[in-house]
């Protein structure tokens, strides 16, 4: 069942978007044992909205098919389950939003870091499809205040660009300008929207500071290690990885991250390019 919209949410009057029925379904058949591939893409070919997202996604450059795909059941053969599960989680997600500048600059971010969390996850003893879900929803909070240019007089793309990289800080800025961050927002939306209380925690805690991490239980603790390794090489691919302590306290070390990482890290700078050229 959803969880109720906070009380720093209803004060400011933040709606947060339903989740979709087909998702609801997904998840549904995702937690099955006897998951059939054949169910999953009846769900998602019943929305053809969300199908047809699901396809122009799948034959972007990011997945580098030798084919083009033409329906979701091609999709899933070549991508597998989990996969276009995650691609399906995120059309719905962008699609409860109308799109923006801003909207789609938070959601291309968010879309590359899903992507590499979820790409990088199981090397990691990760669940492919928690790394993916929480690096998408990691930014869907400040999806919906770009939403709302009411909330923020001086604009929220200003305050987004004054505190890129710098979750925790942008999270204590919007919270001193509002009375509440981006990251309570987002974990809200989880809850709403029935995901894994892993990954609900994770999305509150990323914007926190990481010397409270420890209190989180290793499967969260890896969520955020993984997240903050991969939003720091998303912004600079020389950058060292950060914190070798909290690397070691998920039972890793630098060099395991670093190499579960940086090929996909590799993959998403090297689309970016293709679609410029």
């Amino acid at each position: 069942m959803p969880s109720a919209i906070p009380e720093e949410l209803r004060r400011l009057q933040i709606d947060l978007p339903a989740c979709p029925r087909a998702l609801i379904e997904l998840q549904a058949l995702l937690g099955r044992s006897d998951l059939h591939a054949q169910a999953c893409a009846d769900v998602i070919a019943a929305d053809m909205a969300l199908a047809a997202e699901v396809i122009k996604t799948v034959n972007s450059a990011m997945f580098g098919l030798l084919r083009r795909v033409d329906h979701v059941g091609e999709a899933l053969r070549y991508l597998g389950t989990e996969q276009v599960a995650a691609i399906t989680l995120q059309a719905a997600l962008r699609r409860a939003f109308t799109p923006t500048p801003l909207i789609d600059r938070i959601w291309a971010r968010a879309a590359a870091l899903s992507w590499v969390m979820g790409r990088s996850a199981r090397s990691l003893g990760i669940d492919p499809w928690l790394a993916h879900s929480a690096g998408l929803f990691a930014l869907s909070g400040q999806a919906i205040f770009a939403s709302r240019s009411d909330l923020f007089s001086r604009g929220y793309a200003a305050l987004c660009e004054s505190h890129a990289g710098q979750p925790a800080d942008q999270a204590e800025a919007e919270a001193a300008l509002i009375g509440v961050g981006h990251h309570a927002v987002a974990s809200a939306l989880c809850a709403q929207w029935g995901l894994s209380n892993q990954v609900v925690r994770y999305v509150r805690a990323r914007a926190t500071s990481p010397g409270t991490w420890s209190l989180q239980e290793l499967p969260v603790r890896r969520l955020l290690v993984l997240g903050e390794a991969t939003e720091h090489l998303l912004l600079d691919a020389a950058a060292a990885l950060p914190g070798d302590e909290r690397i070691e306290a998920c039972a890793w070390t630098p060099d395991e991250l670093e190499h579960a990482i940086r090929p996909h890290i590799d993959a998403v700078r090297a689309s970016n390019r293709s679609a410029v050229d």
